[in-house]
């Protein structure tokens, strides 16, 4: 049974990086990918494109070949093979060509579906329609889960929570590398944070706490 990893692009981003990590430790015979844009290192006989797509092509254009892709997945994987999807655009692809060849549909879910954009989106409806046609929906927290089941409609049974892992050898590695002299930055009590600047990351709840830490510690 053929192992294949579905997702928009290659060009950053967690879920991509979780894809890229797993795959060093899973037998994973191929990335399909919508787009052709790429910044992590993968073996290139491994890379399958499902078009010329590039991330800076318009969302709408490439939301409305979501079926083209799927024909074109398809074709290209094994009968009862497991394509695992990673984001809203590829997980709608694993699940269509689903009806063109029969194969394992495991998709991830790595953001919230309300809070994520706005509640008016196409993604949602498609969300609630193609997500309990999958067999296997891997959600990164308990909360994903919890939104799943009660605002989508999804069968306990059907989801599974799985968070995202961390290498720590890399972690280890990491930590003995030089900080370039940003070493005096830890002279004084720390909080880090890294992610994008949008409403799902919750910034927000961040600076509310620096301001209560603040206050203790001046």
């Amino acid at each position: 049974m053929k192992l294949y990893f579905l997702l928009n692009s290659l060009a950053g981003g967690g879920a991509e990086r979780v894809a890229v990590n797993l795959s060093k430790v899973l037998p994973v015979e191929k990335f399909f990918l919508l787009e052709r844009d790429i910044k992590y290192e993968v073996p290139e006989e491994k890379l399958n494109f499902l078009s010329n797509h590039k991330t800076t092509d318009s969302p709408t254009l490439k939301t409305l070949y979501i079926l083209v892709y799927a024909k074109k997945l398809s074709k290209a994987i094994k009968e009862n093979s497991i394509v695992l999807s990673f984001l809203e655009r590829a997980n709608y692809v694993n699940i269509i060509a689903n009806a063109f060849k029969k194969h394992k549909v495991f998709i991830s879910v790595h953001m919230s579906q309300l809070s994520g954009r706005k509640t008016v989106h196409p993604y949602n409806f498609l969300s609630k329609i193609l997500y309990p046609k999958a067999n296997k929906i891997i959600c990164v927290s308990k909360g994903i889960k919890k939104e799943l089941k009660n605002h989508f409609g999804i069968s306990e049974e059907k989801l599974a929570v799985i968070y995202n892992p961390i290498s720590l050898e890399d972690l280890v590695k990491l930590a003995s590398e030089s900080l370039k002299g940003y070493e005096k930055i830890f002279n004084y009590p720390v909080i880090i944070t890294s992610g994008r600047l949008t409403k799902q990351k919750a910034q927000w709840y961040l600076l509310r706490i620096f301001k209560e830490l603040k206050r203790s510690y001046p």
